[in-house]
């Protein structure tokens, strides 16, 4: 748990633990967001001993540079918190208004000169990139020429037929019927998820890398909220997962983070 300085110290702990037990945290996003909500009560608000509707609002407030989502995702923490304490009884400040949720354009998360997928909300409230191989940005190049001239003004990068976007029984249903044609064994397509994973393990073996550096992001790119979530995949690599246990340390792997200067 990160240390928290201000006056909400001993309550930010507190909803902390309640919301890790009751496995409702992600520790990669909204600790950050109460990290930095704390700081911002301390560093505005140095005298104060209770919270005032001043400093929520003056945090959750819109900022000219966001989206509604983007302000949802930074907001969302603390909002949470709030109902925290109105539910015991330890504030009466009122809880802000969430910005209304907006509809998610996947076209646009797609840049197609950079090669870069914009991931949002894959885990709660967290977002992460994804930078496409060589190959897979001609492929999805070459595909974008062909589908902008059938759907012009399309929202979704991969549209369905009515417009809208491809479901997840859409997506297993066509990777079971190309898989059958040319293999004889069953698999899935999010098994393509552990194979990513284990192949860029695989790749490390003897080659005296940079073990903190490559495991972080590689768990980045998957977008998992902990490094454990990406040391499972160590059972999955046969001779590696001794030597991967053996360096990891949770305290050293993730660098510190300077909150002050986001």
């Amino acid at each position: 748990m990160r240390e928290f300085t201000s006056f909400l110290a001993p309550l930010m702990r507190a909803y902390v633990s309640y919301q890790k037990a009751s496995g409702r945290w992600n520790e990669s996003s909204y600790e950050v967001m109460m990290t930095l909500f704390d700081r911002h009560c301390k560093k505005n608000y140095p005298n104060a001993s209770e919270l005032s509707q001043e400093m929520v609002s003056s945090w959750c407030g819109k900022r000219e540079t966001e989206t509604n989502n983007s302000c949802r995702s930074r907001i969302y923490p603390v909002v949470s918190f709030i109902r925290y304490l109105r539910k015991r009884g330890l504030t009466t400040v009122m809880t802000p208004v969430i910005p209304r949720k907006e509809p998610r354009v996947w076209r646009e998360d797609v840049d197609l000169k950079h090669g870069v997928l914009n991931i949002q909300y894959s885990k709660g409230h967290a977002q992460h990139y994804v930078v496409l191989h060589d190959s897979m940005l001609s492929l999805m190049g070459q595909y974008d020429a062909v589908i902008s001239k059938q759907y012009a003004s399309r929202t979704y990068f991969f549209p369905a037929r009515n417009g809208g976007f491809h479901k997840r029984a859409w997506v297993q249903k066509n990777f079971r019927q190309m898989w059958s044609r040319y293999n004889s064994g069953r698999a899935t397509a999010y098994e393509l998820r552990h194979n990513y994973a284990i192949e860029n393990i695989n790749h490390w073996t003897g080659e005296g890398f940079g073990f903190n550096e490559k495991l972080l992001y590689l768990s980045k790119s998957m977008g998992h909220s902990v490094l454990e979530d990406t040391k499972y995949y160590y059972s999955l690599v046969p001779g590696l997962a001794d030597v991967l246990e053996a360096q990891t340390d949770e305290d050293a792997v993730i660098p510190e983070v300077d909150y002050e200067n986001l």
